[in-house]
């Protein structure tokens, strides 16, 4: 037996959303962070000791601010987007 389903009831496709360009926030928040951080600038370093406001450089990525610090582990913000980083606590 078929379910008979009304062709007025069908769901339409709808207008698309655009999504948010996030790389305009995300550089907007990096350089409020970077003017409220502190300290002098490191190379970043998995065996390296951060504590939340430190100013990194990563030779890939360049220069981030430690936002979160985690057990073995820290949220540094870059100038694209936020990255989990390797780290001692």
């Amino acid at each position: 037996m078929h379910k008979f389903r009304d062709p007025q009831n069908l769901k339409k496709p709808g207008i698309v959303k655009k999504k948010e360009d996030t790389t305009k926030t995300t550089e907007m928040l990096w350089e409020m962070c970077v003017a409220e951080a502190r300290g002098k600038e490191c190379s970043y370093d998995m065996a390296g000791k951060y504590c939340v406001g430190d100013i990194v450089f990563h030779a890939v990525f360049g220069k981030g601010v430690v936002r979160k610090v985690y057990y073995n582990k820290c949220d540094i913000l870059f100038k694209d987007k936020e990255r989990l980083m390797a780290s001692v606590s």
